[in-house]
């Protein structure tokens, strides 16, 4: 979707957010096919695996 794209590019800008910073970036993005589940799981995920690098 077009809507993917920004949102990555911002997950990229802010790569250690908190929760509560993550919703407001994400209260930037109009995204109606994801509902943003995947997409915070997503980021949760990376942030884990960065962690334990």
């Amino acid at each position: 979707g077009f809507c993917t794209p920004g949102i990555v590019a911002s997950m990229i800008s802010e790569e250690e957010a908190t929760q509560e910073e993550m919703d407001d970036l994400l209260a930037g993005h109009l995204c109606r096919c994801t509902g943003y589940v995947g997409i915070r799981e997503a980021w949760k995920d990376l942030i884990q695996k960065k962690a334990g690098e």
